[in-house]
């Protein structure tokens, strides 16, 4: 949650992760903190974010929208190439 970005702020740290965005096998047991806290992040926070946890390329477009600027995927790494361009097109 946003206070916990704070506090990892306050703590010194340098970029923060915002997830998981959507429900994971990755993260068992961890609830989806959905596209609310990246964008809260992404507005709040003066520290880079990155977004993981259930991206892929059915999803990515509405993560970026909501302000990500940073992905990290792990089942969905065989998508990579496209979801650069996708990133690239995000931020261009």
């Amino acid at each position: 949650n946003l206070e916990q970005g704070r506090q990892a702020i306050e703590d010194g740290a340098d970029y923060i992760s915002t997830g998981p965005v959507y429900a994971t096998p990755t993260k068992p047991g961890r609830p989806a903190v959905g596209l609310g806290y990246v964008r809260e992040a992404a507005q709040h926070l003066d520290i880079p974010a990155v977004a993981i946890g259930g991206i892929d390329l059915s999803n990515i477009d509405d993560v970026l929208a909501a302000g990500a600027k940073t992905i990290g995927v792990v089942r969905a790494c065989s998508d990579a190439v496209e979801l650069l361009k996708r990133i690239k097109k995000g931020s261009g």
